[in-house]
């Protein structure tokens, strides 16, 4: 089972960078990923800030070669003996990097903890093992007798081996073609979720679209709705968050990339989008605690504005108290709740409107 997990962090870092080179991206190809990195990804932190404007530009292209040499070359260190440690700590110390400049979650920590599970509890300094209680080493080790567990054990492995030529295919972009009988195995465990597909970041994000709410109860005077987590006043500090992942304000950063058309008359995939507003237009109490208390009100108001803004990170020498820089993109979109109280109504203008989603 160890030696799975081995091969599952082999996994998840060596496809996630093949996938940064096969998708042939040039931020990514160039090396200068980083210098958009930090301001563009789903939730920057603070530190996030500092260390776009404090590490020089060759720095960070630095930092992209070796992002690349830890996530393609060392997971084959987990092959030999002599190289394991020296992997898991490069690993390790990279995921430590992610995790301090952004939010993902409890992903950092999760493969952290696979990086950690590669050294053996012998191989740890003294001081560890004993702050830990684990006192006799010799004891932790477990053999297994049970010639049935053995054969249990290489056939999974083997079987894992096997379904895992399909996702590097996938990654692979053409350059590997799986044959037929391996497609065909990987369809009979595709329900189990054995070795599914997974690519990090392929694509390099370079610029940053918010979408800010905002509230009016007369159509005309409009309060942006601040979120708990979420990029919106260029004076609020991002906030420094792990571990935990807020799963609307993490989704309204895929919103840029698919934005509600209301000249298509269809909200067809953006459905979580138009009930989000119907729940604010209703004054759900669910749907409010997901905001900032500045945004609450008594009564739920009867206009919504939907903005879409282009945002940078301010330069530390010009800033007057803002982290970040914005400007106004066109196409704003304003909606109120029909008679019924059960659908939603896009104004665009305010003189012409189409019902589009009914609740």
């Amino acid at each position: 089972i160890v030696y799975l997990l081995w091969f599952l962090l082999f996994r998840l870092n060596f496809c996630s960078g093949v996938l940064k080179i096969m998708t042939r991206d040039p931020v990514w190809r160039n090396c200068t990923a980083l210098l958009y990195h930090y301001w563009t990804q789903p939730m920057p932190l603070w530190t996030s800030y500092y260390a776009h404007f404090s590490l020089p530009p060759k720095i960070q292209i630095f930092s992209c070669y070796f992002h690349f040499f830890v996530e393609v070359i060392c997971p084959f260190g987990f092959f030999f003996e002599i190289s394991r440690i020296p992997a898991a700590l490069l690993l390790a110390s990279l995921q430590v990097g992610i995790l301090l400049t952004g939010n993902y979650g409890t992903f950092n920590w999760i493969t952290g903890s696979l990086c950690l599970l590669s050294i053996r509890d012998s191989e740890w300094p003294e001081f560890i093992r004993n702050f830990l209680g684990i006192s006799d080493v010799s004891s932790v080790s477990v053999g297994i007798e049970n010639s049935m567990i053995w054969i249990f054990s290489i056939s999974l492995s083997l079987l894992i081996l096997a379904l895992s030529i399909i996702p590097i295919a996938q990654i692979s972009k053409g350059t590997i073609v799986a044959p037929d009988k391996a497609w065909d195995l990987y369809d009979i465990f595709r329900k189990w979720h054995f070795c599914d597909y997974y690519g990090l970041f392929g694509h390099m994000t370079t610029e940053r679209v918010e979408c800010i709410i905002s509230r009016s109860d007369n159509g005309k005077d409009f309060q942006e709705m601040e979120m708990k987590w979420k990029i919106g006043d260029p004076k609020k500090r991002p906030p420094f968050l792990t571990g935990h992942l807020p799963r609307l304000d993490w989704r309204m950063w895929f919103y840029q990339f698919s934005p509600l058309d209301p000249s298509s008359g269809n909200d067809s995939g953006k459905e979580w989008f138009t009930r989000l507003l119907l729940g604010i237009l209703k004054g759900s109490d669910q749907v409010m605690s997901l905001f900032d208390a500045s945004a609450s009100r008594p009564t739920p108001p009867k206009f919504l504005k939907v903005e879409l803004w282009d945002y940078k990170f301010q330069d530390p020498k010009i800033s007057k108290g803002e982290w970040w820089s914005r400007e106004l993109l066109p196409k704003s979109v304003y909606f109120m709740l029909t008679e019924d109280k059960q659908r939603l109504e896009i104004l665009v203008p305010k003189s012409e409107s189409k019902k589009i989603h009914k609740d």
